[in-house]
C-alpha cells in the first residue's frame, strides 16, 4: 500500500517546483517563452499524473530525495525515442479528414475512364480550359454530329459548336493537318472511375523503376530500369567508393521470376546480387543520394548535369560529429538497436535538417545524440525474406503476416491479444517488410515502432486467448442458466387451470 503522506509530499515538491519555472518563463522574451512552450507543457503532464499516480514508497522517496524532481523527470522524457505522444495528435487530425471526407466536403470528383486509338484518358462532360489542364496531361475536345451533338463523333484541339465533352489524354494524340481524328469504334469506356489526381499518379509520366541498396552492410549497389525494361546494375564498395561490378539483367529475366513477394525491381536486385558474386544475406533499401559521393556513380554524374532526376527528400542520419551514416528514402524504415531492444520505425522527410523518426520530430543531430546517449545505434531496416513474420506495434498491439495463395493475411491483436482485425491482401511483389506498412497505414498505426516478435509464438498465445474466451463466453452462458433455474425454484410455477368440465363437478 502506497504512503498517502510520501506521495502528498512528493506533489507538493513537484507543484512547487513547477511554479517557480512557470515564474521564471514569464520573465523570458517571448521568442525563449516560445522555446520551451513543449517543455512547459510536458511538465504540466508531469505534475497531473504525479498527482494521480499512487507511487510505491521506495520510487516516493528516491523522487523526493532529487534536487529537482520535475527537470530530472523531464530530462528521462526528452530523451525516449518514442514517447506515442505525436500519436493522439496525428489520429485527431485524420479522424476529422475522414469526417469531412465522409460528410462530401473537398472529395474530389471521380471522372470515366476511357482508351481513344490505344490511349488511356479522363471524359469530363464539361469544358476544360487549357491553363487548368494538370501537368502530363493533353486536352482535346470532342464533337458531336449536327443529327446528334451529344454523342462525339471527332476529337480536336478546341471545339466551338456541338461541344460533346472534353479528353485528357495520358498522352499526345496525332492529330491530323486536317485538323480531326474521326473516333467510329476508337472511344471506348473502360467502366473504371478515377479523381484526376489518381489518373496522373497511375498513367501520366510513369517513372522507369530505381532504386539503391545496401547490401551486406558493405557494398551500394544501384539497379535502374531502361525504356526497353531491362535493368543496369552497378556495385561500389561501401568504403573505397570504386565501382567492383556492372551489367544488365534483361526483362525476359525479370518477368519470368516475379511472385508475390517479389516486384520487378526486387527481382532485378536479387539477379544483380547474385551475378556480382555478393552474398545478399542482408539488404536494406537506401536514399538514391547515398551514391552522389561515388565518382563512377551514375548517380554522381546526374547530380551535377540532372539534378532534377533525383530526390531532393532523402533522410540524412548522421553521428554527433556531423559525419553521414547513410541516407534512406523519404518514408523509408531504419531499424534502432539498443543493447536492451531492438526496433523499426518509420521516417519522414521534413527538411534538410529535420524528420520524424516514429511519431516524434527531431533535428538529426538531436537524434543522433539520443541514441549515442542510449548506447544505440540505427541503420536502414533490413528487407525480411520471408514468409511469416510477427512484431509489436507500439506499446498495446500485435501484427502478424502471412503470405498465402496469391495473397497475404494479416491479423492484428490487442495487448492481451484478442484478435481486433483481420484480413487479406491481394497484392503481388510486396516484400513483407511492404505488406506490414499497408496494413498499418491502413489502420492508422504506421507511426508506432515496430519491435519484431516471434510469429509462432504470437499465433500460439492468440489461439490460447481465443479458447479461453470461448470458454469464458460458455461459462456466462452456464452461469445465466443456473441463475435462471435458481430463480424458478424460488418461485413454483402457479398450478393448471382447471377444465370448465371439471370445475362444474
Amino acid at each position: 500500500m502506497a504512503d498517502t503522506e510520501l506521495s502528498s509530499k512528493l506533489y507538493e515538491k513537484a507543484s512547487a517546483e513547477q511554479d517557480k519555472f512557470r515564474a521564471w518563463l514569464m520573465d523570458q522574451p517571448p521568442a525563449d517563452i516560445l522555446n520551451h512552450a513543449v517543455e512547459y507543457a510536458v511538465r504540466e503532464d508531469i505534475l497531473m499524473e504525479i498527482g494521480a499516480l499512487e507511487l510505491p514508497d521506495d520510487q516516493a522517496r528516491a523522487l523526493l530525495a532529487s534536487p529537482d524532481t520535475m527537470a530530472d523527470i523531464y530530462k528521462t522524457f526528452s530523451k525516449m525515442v518514442d514517447t506515442g505522444h505525436m500519436d493522439v495528435v496525428r489520429e485527431s487530425i485524420e479522424d476529422r479528414a475522414e469526417t469531412l471526407i465522409q460528410g462530401g466536403i473537398l472529395t474530389p470528383p471521380k471522372q470515366e475512364v476511357v482508351e481513344l486509338f490505344g490511349v488511356k484518358a479522363l471524359f469530363l462532360n464539361e469544358r476544360v480550359r487549357q491553363e487548368d489542364v494538370p501537368e502530363g496531361l493533353y486536352r482535346y475536345d470532342l464533337r458531336g454530329s449536327d443529327y446528334d451533338p451529344g454523342d462525339p463523333a471527332l476529337v480536336e484541339n478546341r471545339v466551338v459548336v456541338n461541344h460533346a465533352g472534353t479528353i485528357l489524354a495520358a498522352k499526345p494524340l496525332d492529330i491530323p493537318k486536317e485538323g480531326f481524328l474521326e473516333l467510329g469504334d476508337e472511344l471506348n469506356f473502360t467502366g473504371d472511375e478515377m479523381t484526376v489526381e489518381e489518373f496522373v499518379g497511375r498513367y501520366a509520366n510513369p517513372e522507369l523503376a530505381e532504386a539503391a541498396y545496401l547490401v551486406d552492410r558493405s557494398s551500394l549497389l544501384h539497379v535502374r530500369e531502361d525504356a526497353d525494361g531491362n535493368f543496369g546494375y552497378a556495385v561500389f564498395d561501401k568504403q573505397t567508393k570504386e565501382k567492383t561490378a556492372e551489367g544488365t539483367v534483361t526483362a525476359d529475366a525479370v518477368w519470368g521470376e516475379i511472385d508475390p513477394t517479389h516486384d520487378p525491381l526486387a527481382v532485378a536486385r536479387d539477379a544483380a546480387v547474385r551475378a556480382a558474386g555478393l552474398d545478399g544475406i542482408e539488404m536494406a533499401q537506401v536514399g538514391l543520394t547515398s551514391l552522389k559521393e561515388f565518382p563512377r556513380s551514375d548517380i554522381y554524374r546526374r547530380s551535377i548535369w540532372e539534378p532534377e532526376t533525383l530526390p531532393k527528400d532523402d533522410i540524412r542520419f548522421i553521428n554527433s560529429g556531423y559525419e553521414e551514416q547513410f541516407r534512406i528514402p523519404d518514408g523509408g524504415t531504419i531499424q534502432v538497436e539498443y543493447p536492451d531492444r531492438t526496433f523499426s520505425a518509420k521516417c519522414e522527410y521534413i527538411d534538410d535538417y529535420h524528420t520524424y523518426v516514429g511519431s516524434e520530430v527531431y533535428h538529426i543531430c538531436q537524434f543522433a545524440e539520443v541514441l549515442e546517449r542510449g548506447g544505440g545505434v540505427c541503420r536502414p531496416e533490413p528487407e525480411l525474406d520471408a514468409e511469416q513474420a510477427a512484431w509489436k506495434i507500439g506499446w498495446n498491439a500485435y501484427l502478424a503476416v502471412e503470405c498465402g495463395a496469391g495473397h497475404w493475411d494479416y491479423h492484428l491483436y490487442d495487448e492481451k491479444f484478442n484478435e481486433t482485425k483481420s484480413g487479406e491482401l491481394e497484392v503481388v511483389g510486396c516484400s513483407i517488410n511492404e505488406v506490414r506498412d499497408m496494413v498499418l497505414f491502413e489502420n492508422k498505426l504506421e507511426r508506432r515502432s515496430m519491435t519484431p516478435t516471434d510469429h509462432g509464438m504470437l499465433m500460439e498465445k492468440a489461439a490460447m486467448r481465443a479458447q479461453e474466451a470461448q470458454d469464458e463466453k460458455r461459462e456466462s452462458v452456464l452461469g445465466q442458466l443456473s441463475a435462471l433455474k435458481s430463480s424458478a425454484k424460488g418461485h413454483p410455477a402457479p398450478a393448471p387451470a382447471k377444465k370448465r368440465d371439471e370445475a362444474s363437478l
